[in-house]
Parts: structure tokens; C-alpha cells; sequence
């Protein structure tokens, strides 16, 4: 594998791991975005029970935070209404797990 190839193809496993997670309880994945160039920062939106939530990982201050969207709101629209923050740890066993439950929580 290319080196730079390493840090890309680590995230895409990660997330993948993450949407296997999400689908398999009654939550709608409606929107995802994935930006190398800003650290391997994401966004994704969840629904549930009628609920969108945005869900989005500072990949360089290694941040989580979850946003609930207004029912009229777009997907990337501002202002949402805060609802948490967590910071996510190095390893990425660790991270999936507490980023798993965090969604869980708040979606």
C-alpha cells in the first residue's frame, strides 16, 4: 500500500464500520460527507424516530459534536440547535466504539 494511501484507506474502513453500525438499528443514514484535505473531518445526518441529527468530527481537533436539524432545515443549513461535544480518543477501536454510542445516543 502507498504511504499516502494509508491514512485515506484507515478512515474509509472506519467509516464503513460506523454505516454497518448505524444500519443495523432503526436510523436512516441521509447525508455523508468526507474531506481529506480538512484532516479527515466528516459530516453525517441521522434520522430517527422523525429526528434529523447532524453529527459532525473535527478531524483536527478530533471533536464529535451532534447538532439537531429544524424539520425544515437543509441537510448542511446553519443554525442547528446544539446538543453535544465529546472528544474522541487516538485508538481506533476506542474511537468507533465511543463514536457509535455517541450517535446512539443523541440521534
Amino acid at each position: 500500500m502507498q504511504e499516502a494511501n494509508e491514512y485515506c484507506l484507515e478512515r474509509l474502513k472506519f467509516l464503513s464500520a460506523l454505516t454497518d453500525a448505524i444500519d443495523a438499528w432503526p436510523a436512516e443514514l441521509c447525508a455523508f460527507e468526507w474531506r481529506y484535505e480538512f484532516f479527515g473531518s466528516w459530516w453525517l445526518i441521522v434520522r430517527r424516530s422523525r429526528r434529523r441529527t447532524r453529527f459532525a468530527f473535527d478531524g483536527m481537533e478530533g471533536d464529535l459534536s451532534a447538532a439537531r436539524l429544524s424539520p425544515d432545515a437543509g441537510d448542511f443549513r446553519d443554525p442547528p440547535k446544539q446538543l453535544a461535544e465529546v472528544s474522541m480518543p487516538r485508538d481506533k477501536v476506542e474511537a468507533l466504539t465511543k463514536v457509535i454510542e455517541f450517535i446512539r445516543t443523541h440521534a
